[in-house]
């Protein structure tokens, strides 16, 4: 029927576009003027985040209207507690489950939180691997911008219930920290690299691009951006300063690209920050 019902939306009001449907997994390979939703990294039927890039590359237009992704996050401490045990040794695993939405068997297998020792320690788990997550699809949607991404809806702004879920807000209307990552990724004016979900190895060669992007209706002329690399014990390695200006509404465009050959094994880190758009921008937590 979602094709009969389509057609009779349309009859009735040709002045909006009408999808079809949602979220099917093949309906994007198949027909055009459908959305897509991308739960690579929590699905494993999807699989894992690295089949995110191969989807891109083998189906392109599969990203042209992404409406669904990202991964489960506790709330914060304070509302965690409204409805869960602050023991994590005692949580009602199968009471979260049927009552609040929890998938813990999913998340197991992208993030060790039964190995938490405390609420707060699996809190901060669960939003970081959350930011990560949208974020790793909110940038290289942001570079396919026109190309042919379209458009871009996260799962889920805010919880209808107490809930561990997809949301950034919760229940009680408390952002995650992954609302903040969010709002960042999402500044009107953006600077952002792409890396592999994949980790590399000691002596593996690394280009890191760094591209900007803005969605503004207006453009934005004198822009100030820095890219500083780190690494594992903090040493700056690399550094690339630029004043950039974007047009209007403008496609991503690469700014420049960092080199380096890991020389020991830890968390690298890139920093980059874009000043003097509609908003300051700073990545509060650097990609690693």
């Amino acid at each position: 029927m979602d094709s009969q019902l389509k057609q009779v939306v349309e009859r009735e009001d040709p002045t909006r576009p009408v999808v079809r449907s949602s979220g099917e997994f093949e309906m994007p390979f198949l027909r055009e003027g459908t959305d897509a939703h991308a739960y690579f990294g929590w699905y494993k039927t999807y699989g894992p985040l690295r089949e995110l890039d191969k989807n891109i590359q083998r189906f392109n237009n599969h990203m042209r209207f992404v409406t669904e992704f990202g991964a489960q996050s506790f709330p914060n401490l304070t509302s965690s507690l409204r409805f869960m045990d602050a023991d994590v040794t005692q949580l009602d695993v199968e009471h979260l489950v049927q009552r609040h939405g929890f998938q813990p068997d999913i998340l197991q297998n992208w993030v060790d939180w039964r190995a938490a020792t405390d609420l707060d320690a699996l809190i901060v788990l669960t939003q970081t691997y959350q930011s990560f997550i949208n974020r790793f699809y909110i940038d290289r949607l942001r570079y396919h911008k026109y190309r042919p991404t379209g458009g871009i809806v996260p799962f889920i702004f805010v919880d209808p219930h107490p809930a561990i879920s997809w949301s950034v807000i919760d229940y009680w209307r408390v952002p995650k920290q992954s609302y903040f990552a969010l709002r960042q990724a999402f500044s009107p004016q953006y600077a952002f690299t792409i890396y592999r979900a994949d980790p590399f190895r000691v002596a593996e060669p690394i280009e890191l691009p760094i591209y900007a992007v803005n969605d503004a209706q207006e453009p934005c002329l004198g822009l100030h951006l820095d890219a500083l690399l780190y690494d594992p014990l903090g040493n700056e390695i690399g550094a690339v300063q630029h004043r950039i200006s974007l047009a209007a509404d403008c496609a991503s465009q690469e700014i420049d690209r960092l080199r380096l050959t890991p020389a020991h094994p830890g968390d690298y880190r890139l920093l980059i920050c874009l000043r003097g758009g509609i908003e300051d921008i700073k990545t509060n937590t650097p990609y690693e």
